[in-house]
Protein backbone atom coordinates (compact mmCIF):
# COMPACT_ATOMS: atom_id res chain seq x y z
CA UNK A 1 0.00 0.00 0.00
CA UNK A 2 1.51 2.88 -1.02
CA UNK A 3 0.56 5.88 1.48
CA UNK A 4 2.34 8.94 -0.23
CA UNK A 5 5.08 10.40 2.46
CA UNK A 6 7.05 7.28 3.36
CA UNK A 7 11.13 7.36 2.86
CA UNK A 8 11.70 6.72 -1.11
CA UNK A 9 14.41 4.36 -2.21
CA UNK A 10 15.21 5.10 -6.19
CA UNK A 11 15.57 2.58 -8.78
CA UNK A 12 12.08 1.13 -6.92
CA UNK A 13 8.93 0.74 -8.40
CA UNK A 14 6.02 2.46 -6.83
CA UNK A 15 2.34 2.02 -6.84
CA UNK A 16 1.20 5.94 -6.90
CA UNK A 17 -2.13 7.23 -6.84
CA UNK A 18 -3.31 9.29 -10.13
CA UNK A 19 -4.17 12.01 -8.28
CA UNK A 20 -0.53 12.83 -6.48
CA UNK A 21 0.88 12.97 -10.27
CA UNK A 22 0.69 16.04 -11.97
CA UNK A 23 2.39 17.43 -15.26
CA UNK A 24 6.09 19.03 -15.32
CA UNK A 25 6.72 22.38 -15.47
CA UNK A 26 8.78 22.31 -17.94
CA UNK A 27 6.65 20.36 -20.56
CA UNK A 28 7.34 21.03 -24.26
CA UNK A 29 4.97 18.52 -25.86
CA UNK A 30 2.54 20.25 -28.15
CA UNK A 31 0.78 17.93 -28.73
CA UNK A 32 0.30 13.96 -27.06
CA UNK A 33 -0.92 12.31 -30.27
CA UNK A 34 -3.33 9.21 -30.28
CA UNK A 35 -3.53 7.41 -27.25
CA UNK A 36 -5.59 4.51 -28.38
CA UNK A 37 -2.65 2.42 -29.46
CA UNK A 38 -1.14 3.19 -25.97
CA UNK A 39 -4.47 2.33 -24.08
CA UNK A 40 -5.05 -0.78 -26.16
CA UNK A 41 -1.93 -1.90 -25.00
CA UNK A 42 -2.09 -1.20 -21.31
CA UNK A 43 -5.56 -3.08 -21.31
CA UNK A 44 -3.95 -5.95 -22.70
CA UNK A 45 -0.04 -6.64 -21.31
CA UNK A 46 0.13 -3.69 -18.74
CA UNK A 47 2.40 -0.55 -18.20
CA UNK A 48 5.76 -2.52 -19.63
CA UNK A 49 7.48 0.91 -18.50
CA UNK A 50 7.07 2.85 -15.45
CA UNK A 51 6.51 6.24 -15.32
CA UNK A 52 9.66 8.60 -13.55
CA UNK A 53 8.74 11.00 -11.48
CA UNK A 54 9.97 13.17 -8.95
CA UNK A 55 8.45 14.12 -5.29
CA UNK A 56 8.11 17.83 -4.95
CA UNK A 57 6.57 17.15 -1.77
CA UNK A 58 4.59 14.64 0.60
CA UNK A 59 1.45 13.30 -1.86
CA UNK A 60 2.77 15.49 -4.76
CA UNK A 61 4.85 14.01 -7.64
CA UNK A 62 5.94 15.79 -10.81
CA UNK A 63 6.06 13.65 -13.80
CA UNK A 64 9.76 13.54 -15.64
CA UNK A 65 8.84 10.92 -18.37
CA UNK A 66 5.77 9.15 -19.19
CA UNK A 67 3.13 11.96 -19.56
CA UNK A 68 1.59 9.89 -22.50
CA UNK A 69 1.31 6.88 -20.44
CA UNK A 70 -0.25 9.01 -17.27
CA UNK A 71 -2.96 10.05 -19.76
CA UNK A 72 -3.97 6.64 -21.22
CA UNK A 73 -4.21 5.80 -17.71
CA UNK A 74 -6.16 8.28 -16.51
CA UNK A 75 -8.26 7.82 -19.70
CA UNK A 76 -8.84 4.29 -18.60
CA UNK A 77 -10.26 5.51 -15.64
CA UNK A 78 -6.76 3.34 -13.57
CA UNK A 79 -6.46 4.72 -10.23
CA UNK A 80 -2.68 4.16 -9.64
CA UNK A 81 0.59 3.26 -11.83
CA UNK A 82 3.43 1.86 -11.87
CA UNK A 83 6.26 4.82 -11.25
CA UNK A 84 9.59 4.79 -9.91
CA UNK A 85 10.52 8.49 -7.77
CA UNK A 86 14.12 10.10 -8.56
CA UNK A 87 15.35 13.05 -6.49
CA UNK A 88 16.30 15.76 -9.11
CA UNK A 89 16.27 19.63 -8.85
CA UNK A 90 14.95 21.29 -11.85
CA UNK A 91 17.78 20.78 -14.32
CA UNK A 92 18.34 16.98 -13.42
CA UNK A 93 14.72 16.74 -14.22
CA UNK A 94 14.79 18.31 -17.56
CA UNK A 95 18.01 16.48 -18.43
CA UNK A 96 16.52 13.11 -17.52
CA UNK A 97 13.46 14.00 -19.34
CA UNK A 98 15.40 15.19 -22.52
CA UNK A 99 17.73 12.00 -22.02
CA UNK A 100 14.21 9.62 -22.18
CA UNK A 101 12.92 11.11 -24.48
CA UNK A 102 15.92 11.68 -27.59
CA UNK A 103 16.67 8.01 -26.75
CA UNK A 104 12.76 6.64 -27.41
CA UNK A 105 12.33 9.25 -30.18
CA UNK A 106 9.19 10.48 -28.31
CA UNK A 107 9.24 14.07 -29.18
CA UNK A 108 8.53 15.31 -32.60
CA UNK A 109 11.51 17.52 -34.18
CA UNK A 110 10.19 20.51 -33.20
CA UNK A 111 9.37 19.78 -30.11
CA UNK A 112 12.88 18.71 -29.41
CA UNK A 113 14.38 22.03 -31.25
CA UNK A 114 12.09 23.99 -28.40
CA UNK A 115 13.22 21.58 -25.56
CA UNK A 116 16.98 22.28 -26.48
CA UNK A 117 16.65 25.66 -26.81
CA UNK A 118 14.92 26.00 -23.35
CA UNK A 119 17.95 24.67 -22.06
CA UNK A 120 20.81 26.53 -23.90
CA UNK A 121 19.27 29.76 -23.80
CA UNK A 122 19.49 32.16 -21.11
CA UNK A 123 16.30 33.22 -19.13
CA UNK A 124 16.71 37.28 -20.91
CA UNK A 125 15.79 35.07 -24.34
CA UNK A 126 13.41 33.03 -22.65
CA UNK A 127 15.11 30.05 -22.05
CA UNK A 128 16.37 28.09 -18.37
CA UNK A 129 20.41 29.00 -19.07
CA UNK A 130 21.13 25.63 -17.86
CA UNK A 131 24.53 24.67 -19.79
CA UNK A 132 25.96 25.15 -23.11
CA UNK A 133 25.50 23.13 -26.76
CA UNK A 134 28.29 21.12 -25.51
CA UNK A 135 26.85 20.06 -22.37
CA UNK A 136 23.29 19.46 -23.42
CA UNK A 137 24.89 16.97 -26.24
CA UNK A 138 26.73 15.19 -24.06
CA UNK A 139 24.14 14.52 -21.30
CA UNK A 140 21.93 13.27 -24.14
CA UNK A 141 24.48 11.22 -26.10
CA UNK A 142 24.17 13.40 -29.04
CA UNK A 143 26.35 15.24 -31.71
CA UNK A 144 26.68 19.18 -30.98
CA UNK A 145 25.56 19.59 -34.90
CA UNK A 146 22.91 17.31 -33.78
CA UNK A 147 21.75 19.89 -30.99
CA UNK A 148 22.49 23.01 -32.90
CA UNK A 149 20.76 21.55 -36.27
CA UNK A 150 18.15 21.04 -34.64
CA UNK A 151 17.70 24.22 -32.58
CA UNK A 152 17.94 25.84 -36.35
CA UNK A 153 14.37 24.15 -36.80
CA UNK A 154 12.76 26.84 -34.70
CA UNK A 155 13.79 29.36 -37.98
CA UNK A 156 11.53 27.43 -39.69
CA UNK A 157 7.60 28.33 -40.46
CA UNK A 158 6.55 26.98 -37.54
CA UNK A 159 2.57 25.95 -37.89
CA UNK A 160 3.57 25.60 -41.47
CA UNK A 161 6.17 22.34 -40.72
CA UNK A 162 3.69 21.02 -37.92
CA UNK A 163 0.79 20.96 -40.47
CA UNK A 164 2.92 19.28 -42.99
CA UNK A 165 4.42 16.71 -40.44
CA UNK A 166 0.68 15.98 -39.02
CA UNK A 167 -0.52 15.39 -42.95
CA UNK A 168 2.57 13.32 -43.57
CA UNK A 169 4.09 15.34 -46.03
CA UNK A 170 7.45 15.61 -43.84
CA UNK A 171 10.12 13.67 -42.68
CA UNK A 172 12.71 14.56 -40.43
CA UNK A 173 15.12 14.57 -42.68
CA UNK A 174 12.96 16.93 -45.16
CA UNK A 175 13.01 19.23 -42.27
CA UNK A 176 16.43 19.16 -41.44
CA UNK A 177 16.89 20.19 -45.11
CA UNK A 178 14.39 23.21 -45.00
CA UNK A 179 16.26 24.37 -41.36
CA UNK A 180 19.73 24.87 -43.50
CA UNK A 181 18.34 27.65 -45.02
CA UNK A 182 16.20 28.85 -41.95
CA UNK A 183 18.43 32.05 -42.39
CA UNK A 184 16.50 32.57 -45.36
CA UNK A 185 13.34 33.21 -44.10
CA UNK A 186 11.38 33.97 -47.11
CA UNK A 187 12.58 31.02 -49.51
CA UNK A 188 12.19 28.53 -46.50
CA UNK A 189 8.02 29.86 -46.35
CA UNK A 190 8.06 29.35 -50.30
CA UNK A 191 9.75 25.69 -50.11
CA UNK A 192 7.69 25.00 -47.25
CA UNK A 193 4.40 26.07 -49.65
CA UNK A 194 5.96 23.68 -52.37
CA UNK A 195 6.06 20.88 -50.66
CA UNK A 196 2.81 21.00 -49.34
CA UNK A 197 1.26 20.77 -52.71
CA UNK A 198 4.21 18.48 -54.67
CA UNK A 199 5.68 15.06 -53.74
CA UNK A 200 8.93 16.07 -53.06
CA UNK A 201 11.64 13.50 -52.18
CA UNK A 202 14.54 14.01 -49.87
CA UNK A 203 16.96 14.02 -52.78
CA UNK A 204 15.32 16.56 -54.66
CA UNK A 205 15.11 18.88 -51.98
CA UNK A 206 18.52 18.52 -51.20
CA UNK A 207 19.38 19.36 -54.21
CA UNK A 208 16.43 22.38 -54.11
CA UNK A 209 17.96 23.98 -51.14
CA UNK A 210 21.65 24.03 -52.83
CA UNK A 211 20.61 25.75 -55.66
CA UNK A 212 18.28 28.15 -53.55
CA UNK A 213 22.02 28.70 -51.70
CA UNK A 214 23.29 29.75 -55.12
CA UNK A 215 21.04 32.26 -55.58
CA UNK A 216 18.37 30.26 -57.51
CA UNK A 217 14.44 31.40 -57.12
CA UNK A 218 12.80 29.19 -54.80
CA UNK A 219 10.52 27.63 -57.62
CA UNK A 220 12.47 27.55 -60.44
CA UNK A 221 15.48 26.15 -57.48
CA UNK A 222 12.94 22.95 -57.51
CA UNK A 223 12.26 22.95 -61.44
CA UNK A 224 16.03 22.27 -61.90
CA UNK A 225 16.35 19.65 -59.11
CA UNK A 226 13.66 18.01 -60.24
CA UNK A 227 14.68 17.95 -63.88
CA UNK A 228 18.33 16.70 -62.75
CA UNK A 229 16.81 14.31 -60.76
CA UNK A 230 14.84 12.86 -64.01
CA UNK A 231 18.30 12.93 -65.55
CA UNK A 232 19.34 9.97 -63.04
CA UNK A 233 17.02 7.61 -65.36
CA UNK A 234 19.96 6.49 -67.35
CA UNK A 235 21.44 4.29 -64.54
CA UNK A 236 18.08 2.30 -65.39
CA UNK A 237 18.36 -0.75 -68.01
CA UNK A 238 16.95 0.80 -71.33
CA UNK A 239 14.12 -1.59 -72.58
CA UNK A 240 14.75 -3.65 -75.85
CA UNK A 241 12.97 -3.00 -79.00
CA UNK A 242 10.43 -0.39 -80.23
CA UNK A 243 10.43 1.23 -76.91
CA UNK A 244 14.29 1.65 -76.87
CA UNK A 245 14.20 4.77 -79.52
CA UNK A 246 11.60 6.17 -77.69
CA UNK A 247 12.97 6.05 -74.13
CA UNK A 248 16.13 7.61 -75.61
CA UNK A 249 14.53 10.29 -76.74
CA UNK A 250 12.92 11.23 -73.96
CA UNK A 251 16.08 11.13 -71.84
CA UNK A 252 17.81 13.04 -74.65
CA UNK A 253 15.14 16.18 -74.09
CA UNK A 254 15.20 15.61 -70.39
CA UNK A 255 18.62 16.51 -70.41
CA UNK A 256 18.94 19.31 -73.34
CA UNK A 257 15.27 20.83 -70.72
CA UNK A 258 18.06 20.98 -67.93
CA UNK A 259 20.80 22.29 -69.67
CA UNK A 260 18.79 25.08 -71.35
CA UNK A 261 17.39 25.94 -67.86
CA UNK A 262 20.70 26.14 -66.15
CA UNK A 263 21.65 28.53 -69.19
CA UNK A 264 18.86 30.35 -68.31
CA UNK A 265 19.56 31.03 -64.95
CA UNK A 266 23.13 32.29 -66.10
CA UNK A 267 21.55 34.96 -68.66
CA UNK A 268 20.73 37.71 -65.97
CA UNK A 269 24.43 37.96 -65.00
CA UNK A 270 26.03 38.02 -68.47
CA UNK A 271 23.42 40.68 -69.63
CA UNK A 272 26.20 42.68 -67.78
CA UNK A 273 28.10 42.32 -70.66
CA UNK A 274 26.40 42.97 -74.11
CA UNK A 275 29.12 41.50 -76.14
CA UNK A 276 29.30 38.16 -73.99
CA UNK A 277 25.43 37.83 -74.13
CA UNK A 278 25.05 38.17 -77.28
CA UNK A 279 27.86 35.37 -78.26
CA UNK A 280 26.30 33.37 -75.44
CA UNK A 281 22.71 33.99 -76.78
CA UNK A 282 23.78 32.99 -80.00
CA UNK A 283 26.43 30.41 -79.74
CA UNK A 284 25.57 28.62 -77.05
CA UNK A 285 21.60 29.03 -75.35
CA UNK A 286 20.14 29.05 -79.12
CA UNK A 287 21.63 25.97 -80.42
CA UNK A 288 20.42 23.74 -77.51
CA UNK A 289 16.73 25.34 -77.76
CA UNK A 290 17.23 24.01 -81.40
CA UNK A 291 17.68 20.88 -80.77
CA UNK A 292 15.22 20.29 -77.71
CA UNK A 293 13.12 21.38 -81.02
CA UNK A 294 14.84 19.12 -83.02
CA UNK A 295 13.84 16.03 -80.39
CA UNK A 296 10.38 16.69 -79.99
CA UNK A 297 9.77 16.59 -83.80
CA UNK A 298 11.50 13.30 -83.59
CA UNK A 299 9.47 12.06 -81.25
CA UNK A 300 6.49 12.94 -83.13
CA UNK A 301 8.03 11.76 -86.03
CA UNK A 302 8.43 8.39 -84.93
CA UNK A 303 5.01 8.19 -82.80
CA UNK A 304 3.38 8.51 -86.34
CA UNK A 305 5.81 6.14 -88.07
CA UNK A 306 4.25 3.44 -85.55
CA UNK A 307 0.60 4.19 -86.48
CA UNK A 308 1.18 3.90 -90.51
CA UNK A 309 -0.48 1.05 -90.96
CA UNK A 310 1.93 -1.71 -92.83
Amino acid sequence: MYEGCEDISEGKTYEIPLGFIFPSRAAVRSSLGDLDGLKDSISQQGLLSPILVRRIRPSRYEVIAGYRRLKAYRALGLSRIPAKIIEADDKRSFEVFLTENVQHQTLDPLDEARAFYNYVCSKERHGLGYGSVAELARRIGKSQEYVSNRIGLLRLPESTIRQLLSEGKLTVSHIEELASISDNPVAAQELANLIATHRISVRVLEKTVQLIKSGVGTTRALLLAKIESDMRLESTPLNRGSERTKELLQRTKRILEATLSYLDNTLPDLEKEPDIYRYWAENVRRPVHKAIDGTIVCQRKLTRAKTVPV
